[in-house]
């Protein structure tokens, strides 16, 4: 896969998490473990999210503190996702 897709895929994942628990931290080495990645795929996917304003992370880049309404808006909207990340969800 591609960071742009890893980073779709990384997306859903925390949105999940999210409505699962609205305080949800993302602590990147337990997100590869759980999705089964490499550590550096999840980081690439994490900057890539982070740097494109639909995630917040910590100023290591190690904990996705939030989701960002961005993030958030393109997952609620399929249209918006195929098109942001080029896979359907």
């Amino acid at each position: 896969m591609t960071i742009h897709k890893d980073s779709g895929h990384l997306l859903v994942f925390i949105y999940g998490e999210y409505l699962k628990d609205a305080n949800f931290l993302g602590v990147v080495n337990d997100i590869s473990k759980k999705l089964k990645w490499d550590l550096n795929k999840t980081l690439r996917a994490s900057n890539y999210l982070s740097d494109s304003k639909m995630v917040e992370t910590d100023d290591s880049g190690y904990i996705i503190l939030r989701i960002l309404p961005a993030g958030i808006d393109i997952v609620e909207d399929n249209n918006k996702f195929k098109v942001a990340f080029g896979v359907n969800l």
